[in-house]
């Protein structure tokens, strides 16, 4: 396998800086740049073509839409593919994270051209290499979980993305085994996961994620993330997507000890942590009466959500109204002795002073309720 490649040799002529109308030629010679991009007998150009391409793109938003009806986007799904070259597979896959992140138009473009089960089955294989250096092979692996993070953005379209992004998940599994403590890894799968939930009738893929074991990883990366963890983000909110699906896929989150983790994760000093703890939380208590009672059973747990309702601490007021969502939705939902339960924890005397403090109109409609 050719490596490392010298970028130093000369570069063909239309490569060479112009004088001219500069946004004209970096549009106009997009399409001329895919046929050299499709030179597999000369990778020195191959390489040099991405390089002016990711230049191209980055000083001209014009030239990123350009470019999705241009040879450029098939030439870099094939040099994904068929090169043989670690140098050129790995540019590739920046660019094509790089366009993914431009916007929804691009990502559907992308996503039309197979770009998620080409860049997934390229992970794959990768992993597989036990040839390649262990540093190169993680550079890689790092640089794939980023597209497909950029890639499993919102396109702007209402059907799920489900059957386009089913085929990451194995790359997804292995990655959470073999990869663990990296935290750029992690973190930008968990990303990917979460945003797959974001789409309507999400219960698709949420139920896909709970077949493929994903739910006792993204706890148990919320167990072990400590401090400024980047893993700690993406998987909470992934968790808080799960949570958002039927009360069947949210009972599979508490049968992985979700309740003992989040117990944990109010403490956390990062108060958007939380926040998002608290949300998590209160999709849990909108559910049935038993996920209720596991909320009020767990040690500790429903102390831990008054004492942040009785904080008296403008920083702290998102967090309230995100705690209050948790206890409000447990006592609409929950029996006359969950109620009890509620209101002797002094639940109520902090929602009261939330409601002085608090101008949001929804609280205040629940508070009344």
């Amino acid at each position: 396998m050719t490596k490392g490649l010298n970028e130093e040799s000369g570069n063909p002529p239309f490569l060479r800086e112009n004088a001219g109308d500069r946004e004209k030629w970096r549009i106009g010679i997009l399409q001329e740049l895919g046929t050299w991009l499709s030179r597999f007998d000369i990778p020195l150009i191959q390489l040099k073509v991405m390089t002016v391409i990711m230049l191209l793109i980055k000083r001209s938003k014009a030239a990123v839409h350009a470019l999705l009806g241009t040879e450029v986007i098939l030439a870099l799904r094939e040099v994904i593919r068929k090169s043989v070259v670690d140098d050129l597979k790995n540019r590739a896959v920046c660019l094509i994270g790089y366009i993914a992140s431009e916007g929804p138009i691009c990502r559907q473009t992308l996503i039309q051209n197979n770009f998620p089960e080409v860049i997934s089955t390229e992970a794959l294989k990768s992993m597989e290499d036990r040839s390649s250096p262990h540093e190169r092979k993680l550079h890689y692996i790092r640089n794939i979980s980023m597209a497909l993070s950029s890639l499993t953005r919102p396109t702007g379209r209402d059907e799920p993305r489900y059957l386009q992004f089913r085929c990451t998940f194995p790359y997804f599994s292995r990655a959470f085994q073999e990869y663990f403590d990296d935290e750029s890894i992690i973190a930008d799968n968990c990303w990917s996961l979460a945003n797959l939930m974001t789409d309507h009738e999400n219960f698709l893929i949420i139920e896909e994620i709970i077949r493929f074991g994903f739910c006792p990883q993204l706890v148990r990366t919320l167990k072990s993330a400590k401090g400024d963890d980047e893993r700690l983000d993406g998987a909470l909110r992934a968790t808080g997507n799960i949570a958002t699906g039927t009360d069947q896929q949210t009972q599979v989150l508490l049968d992985n000890d979700f309740l003992g983790t989040a117990a944990l994760l109010l403490e956390n000093p990062e108060l958007t942590v939380v926040r998002e703890t608290c949300w998590v939380l209160s999709n849990i208590t909108a559910g049935t009466r038993d996920q209720i009672q596991q909320f009020l059973e767990y040690p500790g747990l429903l102390t831990k959500v008054a004492s942040i309702l009785n904080k008296d601490d403008k920083r702290w007021l998102p967090v309230r109204i995100e705690a209050a969502w948790c206890q409000s939705n447990a006592i609409i939902m929950g029996t006359s002795k969950q109620q009890e339960a509620l209101i002797s924890s002094a639940c109520i005397r902090a929602f009261c002073e939330l409601l002085r403090s608090c101008k949001n109109i929804n609280i205040h409609l629940v508070g009344q309720e």
